[in-house]
């Protein structure tokens, strides 16, 4: 069943018919051309939405427009460097280390970076597929949260 809605509309239920891993009626919602889905029976939340994916093999300063974006070091042959920029608050990003070189990433004048009770202006990993995800929460001005991270990084 296709149904077009228009913004802002919540379509309440919609029946699962023939798909062998789901059962039972699907909450849709569709918003700018993505769609998330909640399986309303199993309580199994899915999002399918497009993230942005950048690759630098130079330092960058992160700027507003990149908010949601994965970055990684790929093709890398020396140290990358990802400055983030003045805090905004609801801003995020993820880094990923793909090149055996490291990459840091490095808190703007004045912020720090924090990860439970520790902080410090930097973050730094070369171990191929680390992960980390800071974000600008609101109400912060001076202080980037760690909110996931995989592998091995370094706070200093």
């Amino acid at each position: 069943m296709t149904t077009n809605l228009p913004f802002n509309t919540f379509v309440t239920t919609l029946p699962v018919a023939n798909t062998p891993s789901m059962s039972g009626d699907m909450l849709a919602i569709v918003q700018n051309g993505s769609t998330k889905n909640l399986n309303i029976t199993g309580l199994l939340l899915t999002a399918r939405q497009k993230q942005n994916v950048a690759t630098s093999a130079i330092n960058y300063t992160l700027v507003a427009t990149d908010s949601g974006t994965y970055f990684d070091n790929s093709g890398a042959t020396g140290e990358v460097d990802f400055t983030l920029m003045t805090l905004t608050a609801g801003f995020w990003a993820g880094f990923t280390v793909m090149a055996s070189q490291t990459l840091k990433i490095l808190a703007p004048a004045g912020a720090t970076l924090n990860m439970g009770t520790a902080s410090g202006t930097s973050l730094v990993s070369s171990l191929p597929y680390s992960f980390v995800s800071l974000f600008a929460p609101h109400g912060a001005t001076t202080q980037w949260v760690v909110d996931r991270i995989i592998g091995t990084w370094t706070l200093s």
